[in-house]
């Protein structure tokens, strides 16, 4: 039987090699090479949750193939602040970009599991809200929005989502 140490050293490894794969020595550049061509895929308009060749969804892959178990504290909150952007940028895809809010549901339940209490960001709540079809909770919601600029970005996805869906 493996002790948890040893356990815990293969496991590190196996992060090792995923660090390899995406060309970056720790999780801090694995996060930093994430964000980056997240926000490119988006200010592009190429953010695609089903392009098995986007750099987003293979280290989203990879981390999800790895697990979460035996990672440090601090690379945990890394990787968990990877899905939950993975998930969160996928829910608002889904919902106004495919209109598949089957799909959107999924996301952003994933999304609020992996977004840490410390996270101040607001919107994925409100996606939930959208995502589930509660508008009238959405529109309420954005009261309680204290960042001007998240609650701008706020009222313009509960005005999309209402050209969308609302006829």
């Amino acid at each position: 039987m493996e002790s948890k140490d040893l356990n815990t050293e293969r496991k590190q490894n196996d992060f090792e090699a995923l660090y390899k794969s995406f060309n970056v020595k720790d999780t801090e550049e694995l996060y930093d090479l994430f964000f980056t061509e997240d926000q490119k895929a988006l200010d592009n308009g190429s953010w695609d949750y089903n392009d098995s060749q986007s750099i987003v969804n293979k280290i989203k892959s990879a981390i999800e193939l790895h697990g979460l178990n035996n990672i440090n504290t601090k690379d945990l909150i890394l990787i968990k602040n990877i899905l939950w952007l993975w998930y969160h940028h996928a829910t608002s895809v889904a919902l106004f970009n495919t209109k598949d809010k089957k799909s959107a549901q999924d996301f952003v339940s994933k999304a609020l599991d992996y977004k840490s209490n410390e996270n101040p960001n607001q919107i994925t709540e409100l996606l939930n809200l959208l995502a589930n079809e509660k508008i009238e909770e959405a529109k309420d919601y954005l009261n309680l929005i204290k960042d001007e600029n998240e609650k701008q970005t706020a009222s313009n996805l509960v005005n999309d989502y209402e050209k969308l869906f609302i006829k």
